[in-house]
């Protein structure tokens, strides 16, 4: 209820009428005020004024008497005197009896001389004191009487003049008439002007307002410039406040889905759309002197990887000042030693804003230029907030910087480690090789010594036994050649970019996985010989796919069965189990094992760096993190599924060459 009552207090239209109500009721209070005095005068000076003239009429006829008995010269005579004021008081009262007047004459200590038409009971009320010449009022019986006092001294009459105050009801009934018809008139002002009020005023606002509720854009158009300017701006407010939220939706959408080059590129395009200007997003490098350039939109197309100096430029003034820059207006001219797009395009406006680390070190700098134009506030904000971005996806890009400076520190060490995993198998097998060329080798010394002067056939066996120590050679050779693969790894952006042959690869890794795994273990191929070929380096996918072998190696202690396939798989345009992989073909390459598994929690983390189950002195947590790192730089994907006590899949995505 209060809060009803607070929002009929608080709307345009109280807030409107009630002060008019109130003026015009103050001004009708004053009126009222203003008229009832103006009556009450008027009507006692009117009613003082008729008793007046009467007054001076009855004087007049006193005077003529009395002067009639002077020029007699009878003044003294009392009996004269007394008969002429007998007939002065009948000359009276002819002359009240028709002029409508009632009244008395006393003398002085005697009682009345006269009563003209007045009741004993209006006589013994007239014995109070009345003022000299003043009109006084008096109620009697229900009515209401104007009473005149007047005197005659050469006499010392006390003349009291009597009048029913209906008399001049007509004259009061008039006068009230008159304010009956200003007060009626005040009204109907009023009512019109409530009236105009809410037509001029309330209604056009409620025409704006209406579809401000329903959250659309207002269009009035009238007759009132000023409402119609209102609506106007705010419907390009609405518009302006629509596009950006666009803007803001669609940097947001960049922001989670692009990383890398592709947000830079983005952002710039971005940038360039919303203020028709050129854009640039620039790194500072280590100098502190030159930048490189990510991204660089120019006239419409996207330019990248520039270098460009910061000396004596507004970029400079950006990176020393740590503060924004614009200018709306001549900016080539104001700055003419800028960089030299700001210079020869003439770009008229310039708008530069630092992009900080969290140290509020300047790490990067993002700016638009181009021809003439006002950045208002809501520019100003939403450039902050591209910044702000760009600066966590510097953040992100430095952190994967580091981290794959990390792998390539310590890939050689990897390599290390996994040679000396296999170090035990390669000897045992080396020593067999060798154990079986020493044995042909003694069986041929022998053999020769009994041979001599016997026929052919013995030499064809000697033969035989030469070729076997050739073949047990040549696997001694791969072997060595297999352990010289694994350390000429070189750092990932380095990789050798050409077409490779996975059937090659597989096949080299199968032999080197059957001469070295322990006998307890089943190694299960299912490759087969069409594959793709995948553009990459053929000696980083070998350790990758090794590292994952060796792995779920590890995962069967007591032995198993570790089951390899490969195939061609195509990856829809929306296929929910691979969300992170683009639509296209890929070679599909999947590593099971039926070892001991790994339980949910772990295997979230089983592709970091230095995470391992194992005790410290059986391994580093290498092998996998750096699988995951070369698969990666190879626009692949790895996916590892596991259950405890089940064994393990990991399922390696390489995207496959054209066909």
């Amino acid at each position: 209820m209060k809060e009803h009552q607070q929002n009929i207090v608080n709307s345009l239209a109280f807030r409107i009428i009630m002060p008019v109500i109130m003026i015009i009721l103050l001004t009708g209070i004053g009126l009222y005020i203003f008229v009832l005095r103006s009556v009450s005068g008027f009507a006692d000076r009117q009613i003082k004024k008729a008793f007046s003239e009467k007054a001076s009429d009855i004087n007049r006829i006193c005077d003529e008497n009395l002067n009639e008995i002077l020029k007699k010269g009878l003044a003294n005579d009392e009996k004269a005197v007394g008969i002429k004021k007998g007939f002065t008081i009948g000359v009276i009262e002819d002359y009240m009896h028709h002029n409508n007047l009632m009244g008395v004459i006393k003398e002085k200590n005697k009682n009345f001389l006269s009563a003209c038409c007045l009741p004993p009971a209006f006589i013994s009320a007239l014995k109070k004191n009345t003022n000299l010449n003043e009109v006084t009022a008096l109620d009697l019986s229900g009515k209401k009487y104007y009473i005149y006092s007047a005197r005659f001294e050469p006499w010392d009459w006390h003349i009291l003049l009597v009048r029913d105050a209906a008399e001049y009801s007509t004259l009061i009934r008039r006068v009230r008439f008159a304010y009956g018809i200003t007060g009626a008139t005040l009204f109907m002002a009023a009512l019109m002007l409530i009236h105009y009020l809410n037509s001029a005023i309330q209604q056009p606002i409620k025409e704006i307002i209406a579809p401000l509720k329903k959250g659309e854009k207002p269009a009035y158009t009238g007759e009132i410039g000023e409402f119609e300017f209102i609506s106007e701006n705010i419907r390009l407010m609405m518009e302006s406040l629509e596009e950006k939220t666009r803007w803001i939706n669609h940097i947001h959408h960049i922001a989670v889905t692009r990383r890398g080059e592709e947000f830079f590129d983005e952002i710039a395009i971005t940038i360039g759309k919303i203020f028709n200007l050129n854009s640039r997003i620039a790194r500072v490098n280590p100098d502190s002197e030159t930048a490189t350039v990510f991204a660089l939109y120019f006239n419409g197309e996207l330019q990248k990887n520039i270098t460009i100096s910061l000396k004596d430029t507004l970029c400079e003034g950006v990176r020393t000042k740590k503060q924004m820059i614009v200018i709306e207006k001549d900016a080539y001219k104001k700055f003419p030693l800028s960089d030299g797009l700001t210079r020869t395009t003439k770009a008229d406006s310039y708008i530069g804003f630092p992009v900080f680390d969290r140290k509020g070190e300047v790490i990067g700098i993002v700016n638009a230029f181009g021809e003439h134009r006002e950045f208002t506030e809501s520019d100003i904000n939403l450039l902050q907030t591209i910044g702000q971005m760009v600066a966590v996806e510097f953040e992100i890009l430095e952190r994967e910087t580091e981290k794959e400076k990390l792998i390539e520190q310590i890939i050689q060490e990897q390599k290390l480690e996994s040679i000396g995993i296999l170090a035990n198998g390669i000897a045992h097998n080396f020593n067999n090789i060798l154990v079986g060329v020493l044995g042909y080798a003694s069986l041929i010394r022998i053999r020769l010594e009994e041979a001599r002067g016997e026929s052919q056939p013995a030499l064809d066996e000697i033969i035989r036994y030469i070729d076997v120590i050739e073949t047990s050679a040549q696997k001694a050779s791969n072997l060595v050649r297999e352990l010289g693969n694994l350390s000429k790894g070189r750092p990932f952006e380095e990789r050798a970019d050409s077409p490779v042959n996975i059937d090659r690869v597989m096949d080299e890794l199968q032999k080197l996985l059957v001469s070295t795994f322990p006998k307890n273990i089943e190694i299960i191929s299912d490759l087969p010989d069409d594959l793709p070929r995948i553009k990459g380096d053929m000696s980083q996918l070998e350790q990758a796919i090794l590292n994952v072998c060796l792995n779920s190696k590890d995962a069967m202690p007591g032995g198993g069965t570790l089951i390899i396939k490969t195939r061609t798989s195509i990856i829809a345009e929306k296929d929910s189990r691979h969300p992170y992989l683009l639509p296209g073909r890929y070679v599909k390459i999947t590593v099971a094992d039926t070892g001991v598994g790994i339980d949910e929690e772990n295997l979230s983390r089983i592709f970091e760096p230095f995470f391992t189950t194992k005790p410290a002195d059986k391994a580093t947590g290498l092998g996998l993190s750096i699988a995951y790192a070369i698969i990666k730089a190879h626009n692949g994907h790895i996916l590892a599924e596991s259950t405890p006590g089940a064994g393990s899949t990991f399922t390696i995505h390489l995207p496959a060459g054209p066909l």
